[in-house]
């Protein structure tokens, strides 16, 4: 049985530079909206076959761009302090949205929001 490493990273942001592939092979433009410095944690795990992400934020964030070229991106908003919306849709806190391979994601994160996505 051919057993390939995992590797598991944790990183404090400071600026949206950290967030500019939130999860394994992203490609996003992401857009501080709030004023500020902002503050948060991205925690990237990545399997042979699967890459799961967890972050949160404190500042409003526009997130647009390709979120997974090859794979099916399934991600939940897990908590959001003011509104977040995906494709003119309200985001509540449980809900699930989904990015298709190699298309775009439009979504506006509320402020303090956190989000976690295979």
């Amino acid at each position: 049985m051919d057993h390939q490493p995992f590797s598991i990273q944790s990183i404090a942001l400071d600026s949206i530079d950290g967030l500019r592939q939130p999860i394994a092979d992203a490609d996003v433009e992401i857009v501080q909206l709030g004023r500020g410095q902002l503050k948060g944690s991205l925690t990237k795990a990545i399997f042979p076959k699967l890459a799961f992400s967890i972050t949160d934020f404190s500042l409003p964030l526009r997130t647009s761009g390709i979120l997974g070229t090859k794979n099916l991106t399934i991600c939940m908003l897990l908590d959001s302090h003011s509104k977040s919306i995906s494709w003119a849709r309200e985001l509540r806190q449980g809900d699930v949205f989904f990015s298709a391979p190699g298309k775009n994601l439009d979504a506006v994160f509320g402020e303090r929001s956190e989000v976690a996505g295979i």
